[in-house]
């Protein structure tokens, strides 16, 4: 993940993606020599980028499942308390707390 300073922390790029499955920016990343916008999560993350998180860490929940909601308090506290953003290993360890570990995907 990209250091806190480079990073612009908005639950709209999550929620734009996966409903839509495009985003625009006013510029190409890589003609100013910046990489490409990603996710992030902290203290100002909402539900759709926990969801987002949940399905790259392999979890598949409803949207209106109510272990999402502790999932997104905990990454709050965990930002507080850490005074910066989660890495992807903090929030795996969040998300196993609260759901267990993933379960494999049948088929694959």
């Amino acid at each position: 993940m990209q250091q806190a300073a480079d990073c612009g922390v908005t639950g709209v790029v999550v929620e734009i993606p996966s409903s839509l499955h495009i985003i625009e920016f006013a510029y190409q990343w890589e003609l100013v020599g910046q990489p490409p916008a990603e996710a992030v999560l902290g203290k100002g993350s909402g539900r759709d980028s926990v969801l987002y998180f949940l399905s790259e860490v392999g979890y598949t929940l409803r949207p209106d499942d109510p272990r999402v909601d502790e999932v997104l308090v905990r990454v709050k506290e965990s930002s507080l308390a850490k005074k910066g953003l989660l890495t992807r290993e903090d929030f795996a360890a969040i998300a196993q707390a609260v759901l267990g570990a993933p379960q494999p995907v049948r088929g694959s």
